[in-house]
């Protein structure tokens, strides 16, 4: 509930604002300093865009590649639980501008949907992530490491999201 001035002289006016509910769940945590900051930042200001949330799990023990990579996601889809709309972010994603990604997570807050994203650990996902994702979305054509990709998905989720409430911070 926030509380906004109707006209000064009358007082105040309760208004609900729904906010759209997102979670992010990554593998691995941050270690590299000057991300951890960054990432952070953008944290912080998406709070007053939608109740966002980050869950981070911790990276396989497995020392043989696939096996890591299959442990991871199993995990992964294990801690998603299903209700939401399921965005994999992924080197095979689909490519979105920044103005279709203000559309879409517009769209999914119009129909009143939670989105959880997920970015895989060091070796990415198993092809049961991308297979139970209702939507695959590349950050680059490059290869980005898991720690850069969660910085560069944070500035994209925010600078989309104050884009979809028609704020300033995304110059066209």
């Amino acid at each position: 509930i926030i509380f906004v001035p109707v006209i000064p002289l009358f007082g105040y006016s309760v208004i609900r604002i729904r906010m759209q509910r997102i979670r992010l769940i990554t593998v691995g945590q941050l270690k590299t300093p000057w991300i951890r900051e960054g990432c952070g930042m953008y944290r912080k200001r998406l709070t007053s865009l939608a109740m966002f949330d980050v869950e981070e799990l911790k990276a396989s023990k497995e020392n043989r590649p696939q096996r890591q990579i299959r442990d991871e996601s199993v995990r992964l889809l294990e801690s998603f639980g299903g209700e939401d709309l399921l965005v994999v972010l992924d080197e095979r994603g689909k490519d979105k501008t920044t103005e279709e990604f203000a559309s879409f997570l517009s769209g999914q807050k119009d129909l009143g949907l939670s989105i959880t994203f997920v970015i895989g650990g060091a070796y990415g996902f198993d092809d049961l992530v991308r297979e139970r994702a209702d939507l695959v979305l590349r950050l680059s054509v490059m290869t980005l490491p898991h720690e850069l990709s969660r910085l560069v998905f944070l500035e994209a989720l925010y600078r989309s999201l104050d884009l979809a409430r028609g704020g300033k911070y995304h110059h066209s």
